[in-house]
């Protein structure tokens, strides 16, 4: 299942602001059970001096499994399952298949979008006439756009975190799931990994001066900026490979 984006959509400053808890039941969002680790020097969120710098802690995590795991998110079946059971099943799968696909690409596509006019606006800064021209125009669409991302990209760390620790408490449960996800545990662990890189990118010192000479190392062959280094990021398209084949396989 792939993730699509809507083509050529603006987001509003509201679009941006507003979480998807606004307007879904918080009940079956995953990142609803992150919420109040959320402030980047929570308890719950390795200190800015740790390798995993803003990262959600394993302590974090277990508990929003735990939490995850008390409130029924995942769909059980009796032993003894009926036809109905069984149905019933099915239906509790696709629901929440759709509702983590859901929750994904809500953020992805805003951080993708984020991205894309962050990049923009910098390659906008080198330039020096649409740069004199417009230096403070620039420089706060700039400024809005990088805190977008970091955001944005700090919610994607913290979904797919979330995902990859329930799907191993689910894969240690079963020792079949277990040997059938072996490829959507190491999705998510390059995933996880790219995620990472990009956090350290986007809250590294000097962050605008670094990520053009990131967008300069990727056009110097073709001299488009924006699509080049967006193939960068485009590996978290990686999630419509692996992220939802835990789904199908919890309960078997």
């Amino acid at each position: 299942m792939s993730i699509s984006c809507p083509p050529n959509k603006v987001y509003s400053d509201d679009d941006l602001y507003n979480d998807l808890s606004v307007t879904a039941n918080t009940k079956t969002l995953l990142l609803s059970y992150a919420t109040e680790y959320d402030i980047k020097k929570s308890t719950g969120r390795n200190p800015d001096t740790s390798a995993n710098a803003g990262m959600l802690t394993e302590t974090a995590l277990n508990s929003i499994i735990e939490n995850i795991t008390k409130a029924k998110i995942i769909p059980t079946i009796p032993d003894n399952a009926t036809r109905a059971d069984k149905d019933n099943f099915d239906k509790a799968q696709q629901t929440l298949k759709n509702n983590i696909k859901a929750e994904y690409e809500f953020y992805y596509c805003r951080y993708i979008f984020c991205l894309n006019n962050l990049f923009t606006n910098i390659g906008r800064s080198a330039n020096t006439n649409d740069y004199t021209s417009n230096k403070k125009d620039i420089d706060d669409k700039i400024t809005t756009y990088l805190n977008y991302t970091k955001q944005y990209n700090q919610k994607l760390n913290d979904l797919i975190r979330i995902i990859n620790k329930l799907n191993i408490t689910i894969s240690s449960n079963n020792t079949q799931t277990t040997q059938t996800l072996t490829t959507s545990d190491a999705e998510l662990d390059k995933l996880i990994a790219d995620l990472k890189e990009h956090n350290d990118k986007l809250s590294g010192k000097n962050t605008v001066a670094n990520l053009r000479k990131d967008m300069v190392k990727y056009t110097e062959e073709k001299g488009r900026y924006t699509d080049n280094l967006l193939k960068m990021y485009s590996v978290l398209n990686i999630v419509a490979l692996g992220l939802l084949v835990y789904v199908y396989k919890s309960a078997s």
